[in-house]
């Protein structure tokens, strides 16, 4: 899993707590780390972006990592309420919005999900370890 936020406490919040329910994690500061981070990972599963970030916000990060890494999973979260999220941001089956804030067991729950859909779209076993899970 690749943690996307600009706000240094809670990408560390985020990524530590994901690690301690057994998941391999990676954390960015913003979207140009991360597609950095992904060019050198090509096997992470799931992408979890805030979407307003300086210098590259979720949204693009988004379009540019959909395209070059047609498996991801995305997990957009935002704590902005004005924030629109629909079929117009390229969204299917492999995304979900988060409002800020949120239970970390709903994040932990809403990326299973994700696991479980790709999985099935994929024709392929579904993850029983959490540790598959990048």
């Amino acid at each position: 899993i690749l943690v996307v936020e600009d706000e240094p406490a809670l990408r560390d919040a985020i990524a530590d707590q994901l690690r301690n329910h057994g998941y391999q994690v990676l954390a960015a500061a913003d979207g140009i780390e991360a597609l950095d981070m992904l060019s050198r990972n090509p096997d992470l599963s799931v992408l979890v972006c805030d979407l307003i970030m300086p210098r590259m916000g979720g949204r693009e990060l988004a379009r540019l990592a959909a395209e070059r890494f047609p498996h991801l999973n995305f997990v957009y979260m935002s704590g902005h309420a004005d924030q629109e999220f629909g079929e117009a941001d390229g969204t299917d089956s492999s995304a979900v919005f988060m409002q800020k804030p949120f239970a970390m067991s709903a994040l932990l729950t809403r990326i299973t999900e994700l696991d479980r859909r790709s999985a099935l779209l994929r024709n392929l076993p579904i993850a029983s370890n959490r540790t598959q899970i990048q």
